[in-house]
């Protein structure tokens, strides 16, 4: 997925003499594990149609946006599923906005934190009806994986071995990085569905190892179309080395039930 900033709704806002709001749940929603409840909501009546350039009420169109808190007492999240986000609040299509793990996802991976925002949601008797359904990565269990040695250059393939059940991918850029103090940066790419890893590391032919950082990663398109890339730095050029990664082995696709009735007090 794409990280995208960091901007968050924490429990009920209330902004005195513009936009009160007070949000709350019909109780809440739990599934295999998995409990789903609303933590705050915004709403704009008017974002302001332009009339002060770019600058929109509460930096939103006209419409809703609801923070959602996923709580697990099991296997820990790891990843939102951006394209099976499939929730409407007040009658319109939402659009999930989720910033990453440093932002969003708790320390022990047991609370994950994403909003929805719906453009054009509209109130009936002073409610909102906020239902559909969000898919989330889940697992609990690392495992760790080698490949043989390696050149660490522009159309190797690196393979795995077939027990870890990774695919083939092939480096696609080396270099310096264009930011950050580090000497050296691998871009690699894949054509199936692959989640990033937990992390990785380099070790030299002489057996010296580097942990490297990530520089970044991407998805885009769907089935035959995927591509998914992914590049990591580390302190010192190397040629050769094998890769080693850390991996989620029992990764797995869990899709969370969402139906609330949302209240709002509105302007005086």
């Amino acid at each position: 997925m794409t990280v995208r900033g960091d901007r968050s709704i924490a429990g009920v806002m209330k902004t005195a003499g513009l936009l009160p709001v007070l949000a709350w749940c019909v109780g809440s929603i739990a599934m295999g594990g998995v409990t789903a409840k609303p933590a705050g909501m915004q709403v704009v009546w008017d974002d302001g149609g332009g009339v002060f350039g770019s600058f929109r009420t509460f930096n939103m169109k006209a419409g809703m946006q609801v923070a959602i808190i996923l709580d697990s007492d099991g296997p820990s999240f790891i990843d939102v599923v951006e394209r099976e986000c499939k929730v409407t609040i007040g009658g319109a299509k939402g659009r999930c906005r989720y910033f990453g793990q440093q932002s969003q996802l708790s320390k022990d991976g047991k609370h994950l934190r994403l909003e929805i925002e719906a453009e054009g949601a509209k109130l009936v008797d002073e409610k909102a009806a906020m239902n559909g359904e969000i898919g989330v990565l889940m697992a609990s269990e690392k495992a760790e994986a080698s490949t043989g040695m390696l050149d660490l250059k522009v159309g190797t393939v690196v393979e795995f071995p077939a027990e870890a059940g990774l695919p083939k991918l092939t480096i696609e850029k080396v270099g310096k990085p264009s930011w950050g103090k580090e000497e050296f940066m691998v871009s690699l790419k894949c054509h199936e569905d692959f989640q990033k890893p937990v992390s990785v590391k380099f070790i030299d032919e002489n057996g010296k190892e580097q942990v490297a950082k990530s520089a970044g990663s991407s998805r885009m398109g769907i089935g035959k179309m995927l591509t998914v890339s992914m590049a990591f730095k580390v302190d010192k050029k190397v040629s050769k080395a094998k890769l080693v990664v850390e991996y989620w082995k029992d990764l797995k696709k869990v899709t969370v039930p969402v139906d609330f009735k949302l209240g709002l007090g509105g302007p005086e």
